[in-house]
């Protein structure tokens, strides 16, 4: 939340000279193009180990799994899909992340697992019509929410 607010604030505070600073129109469309490139990142998860950090973030232009040293340095993208991922967690073992995708952006959210050096991802949720939404883990079970019993409740 505090890295968020200091991100807007520091976006807030540049506009106005990146805006004043285009006297032409091209200057203009390149400040507003610099400002595109501005990417964002959140859901942090820790390892179990405390070791890595797995988090979304827009660097690749859609939202990903991301991963990165808890010292520090250089992120690793970690899912590389169409679609927005939507939330991260790590299994207790640290074996496995658990992602959350909504296909094409809409509501129908299903949930994916994927080794923490990355692979090819693996739904474990039906697709569908059906909506499923991430609740973390309970110790070896992943736990998450649906409503393939009934469209208008999550179970």
């Amino acid at each position: 939340m505090r890295s968020s607010f200091l991100i807007a604030t520091l976006i807030v505070a540049t506009l106005p000279s990146l805006v004043e600073s285009a006297s032409a129109p091209d200057d203009l469309e390149a400040a507003v193009a610099r400002m595109a490139r501005i990417s964002s990142s959140r859901s942090p998860s820790f390892s179990p180990d405390g070791k890595r950090i797995a988090f979304i973030s827009d660097r690749s232009g859609v939202p990903q799994v991301w991963m990165v040293s808890a010292e520090g340095g250089e992120p690793r993208q970690i899912t590389r899909l169409e679609d927005q991922v939507g939330s991260v967690e790590w299994s207790p073992d640290g074996k496995w992340l658990a992602f959350s995708v909504a296909p094409g952006g809409g509501l129908n959210e299903q949930i994916y697992l994927v080794a923490p050096d990355g692979g090819t991802p693996r739904r474990i949720t039906e697709g569908g019509q059906v909506n499923n939404r991430l609740a973390g883990w309970s110790g070896r079970y992943l736990r998450f929410s649906s409503n393939r019993r009934d469209p208008g409740a999550l179970d």
